[in-house]
C-alpha cells in the first residue's frame, strides 16, 4: 500500500528506521509526504512519537540548534500492531490482513504509462500524474489559507 501512494502523494519521502531528525527535515526542506515503513520501532521511541504527532497541525514544528523546522506534513505509517494512542487518535487507519494460502492473486508492477494492464494505470495512462498535480495543488492551497 505504501508503494502505491509513493507514485500518488506529492514529494513521496520513503523510510525505513529512520531517524525523527531525518524526517523533520525532509518535511522542512522538501515539503515531503512522509512515508514510514516497518515503523515497528516507534512504539519505543518517544522522539519519534512527539515528531508525528506534531505533523497534524500547521504550527507544528521543532527547535534544534536554534533553527525551528516545520512539521506540518501528510505521513502514511505502516507497522505491525497499534500507533502510540494520540498518533492514532488522529489516524485513518487501514487494517490489512494476509493473503490465504489458497487465494490468487495478480502481482502488483511498477506503473508503465503504455501498459494498459498495468494496474496502477486502471483509470488512465497518466492517473498518478493527475492525482498528484491535484494533490500538490490542495497542499499548496493548504500551506497559504
Amino acid at each position: 500500500l505504501l508503494e502505491c501512494l509513493l507514485y500518488l502523494v506529492p514529494r513521496g519521502w520513503w523510510g525505513e528506521d529512520v531517524s525523527p531528525a531525518s524526517v523533520f527535515e525532509a518535511i522542512d526542506e522538501e515539503s515531503a509526504t512522509i512515508l514510514l515503513d516497518e515503523a515497528d520501532y516507534m512504539g519505543s521511541d518517544r522522539q519519534m512519537q512527539r515528531l508525528i504527532n506534531s505533523t497534524h497541525s500547521r504550527t507544528g514544528s521543532v527547535k534544534r540548534k536554534g533553527r525551528r523546522y516545520s512539521t506540518w506534513a501528510p505521513v502514511a505509517i505502516a507497522l505491525n500492531g497499534h500507533l502510540h494512542n494520540t498518533t492514532e487518535s488522529r489516524a485513518i487507519i487501514i487494517r490489512l490482513e494476509r493473503k490465504l494460502k489458497d487465494v490468487a492473486v495478480k502481482k502488483a508492477r511498477e506503473p508503465n504509462p503504455g501498459d494498459e494492464k498495468n494496474p496502477f494505470n486502471v483509470l488512465s495512462p497518466d492517473y498518478a500524474s493527475v492525482v498528484r498535480r491535484s494533490l500538490t495543488t490542495m497542499a499548496q492551497v493548504a500551506r497559504f489559507a
